[in-house]
């Protein structure tokens, strides 16, 4: 991880910090990534909660809007990110290893690696992170004012009060107001708060561990084909993996596995959608084009990383086994296994990122052909 990589990283805690929606902070004085006290993460939990409420309030306008397909389909993926956010944060207390990876990423960090060349897999990742925060950003905005001008769209909580396209009809004016600019500052602080803790467990936490283990893996490779590692040096590559797994095989890869495809086809038959209506919804659809393009780009990182780990370690055990002459070392080579980042009771492999795409294709053509 390079010096730019901290500086974001440092940036995002911070950013968490300000809207309480990490249980980690960063330790000027030492340097590293710790946990928050008992006292601060009471305010954490307090916004998980009302992450929730916000989740399930989603969760309810979809049932108010079956007539209109699109905005049927807006409620759902409104739904999805917020219960993808939701429970990628829904960790209490924090996960000590999650912080234990982070920190061992963080200093990971050689002279060699500065000499070098940045690794592409962690320029693309640096320029996804930046497209998050400024989409993020942007979305945020955007669901504010609408919360006050248009409270009635599908995407927001708001629509939950909203009867006939009427919002709070039996009340007064300075009263829907008020409600107006107090459910924007809601929707504003809550949203940016989801893409914060999103940004923070799916990029800084899984995708950078599994990019460090690439890099350490090719680099591994590379000394061993010098004749300059032992086969033995493999095993540090191995502790890694397993304690990359331990912190995301169960809730943050396996979140992401699942629900990340769901949101990408969902949004991509909103788009298009909404260019093929009559409606002048050119500027939303290109909105919902690029959150398909941002997903589709996370979701290959986070298939494609993995899929060449197992490749790459598979292929080096398969031909360094050929050249091992001491009976200890063929002893160390038996004892070895590919590496694999899991998630749930499965593993990323050759195929799985065709697999996925293939999916989300599939199912999107098929939405389109009934409707």
């Amino acid at each position: 991880m390079g010096k730019e990589d901290i500086a974001i990283l440092k940036r995002n805690l911070r950013y968490g910090t300000y809207f309480r929606c990490l249980l980690v902070r960063w330790a000027s004085v030492t340097g590293r990534i710790v946990v928050r006290s008992s006292r601060q993460q009471r305010y954490v939990i307090a916004m998980l909660s009302v992450h929730f409420l916000a989740t399930f309030c989603h969760l309810y306008s979809i049932t108010l809007h079956q007539i209109n397909l699109i905005n049927h389909s807006e409620a759902a993926f409104g739904t999805i990110v917020y219960a993808l956010s939701f429970l990628l944060r829904f960790e209490v207390p924090a996960n000590p290893a999650a912080v234990q990876v982070m920190n061992f990423v963080l200093t990971s960090t050689t002279a060699e690696i500065n000499s070098s060349p940045v690794p592409k897999v962690y320029l693309l990742i640096r320029f996804f992170i930046y497209a998050a925060r400024a989409t993020g950003l942007l979305l945020a905005i955007l669901i504010g004012l609408l919360a006050i001008f248009a409270p009635c769209q599908p995407l927001l909580l708001n629509s939950i009060l909203c009867r006939d396209d009427l919002f709070l009809e039996s009340t007064n004016c300075s009263t829907q107001w008020f409600v107006r600019i107090l459910s924007a500052t809601v929707e504003f602080v809550v949203f940016l708060s989801t893409v914060i803790a999103a940004i923070h467990y799916s990029i800084e936490i899984m995708l950078k561990g599994v990019a460090n283990l690439w890099v350490d893996c090719k680099a591994f490779v590379k000394r061993y084909d010098k004749g300059l590692s032992k086969i033995g040096e493999y095993q540090n590559l191995r502790i890694f993996e397993k304690c990359l797994n331990s912190c995301t095989r169960s809730r943050i890869f396996l979140t992401c596995a699942l629900g990340v495809p769901a949101a990408q086809l969902v949004i991509f038959y909103i788009a298009i959608k909404l260019f093929q209506s009559n409606e002048n919804d050119k500027l939303k659809a290109s909105l919902c084009l690029w959150c398909y393009l941002m997903l589709l780009v996370f979701t290959m990182i986070m298939f494609s990383s993995p899929a060449q780990i197992n490749n790459l370690s598979r292929d080096w055990l398969d031909r360094c086994r050929w050249d091992l002459k001491k009976k200890y070392d063929r002893k160390v080579h038996k004892s070895l296994a590919p590496l694999r980042l899991e998630f749930g009771n499965n593993f990323v492999e050759q195929l799985t990122p065709l697999v996925v795409q293939e999916f989300c294709v599939r199912q999107t053509v098929s939405g389109l052909l009934v409707t």
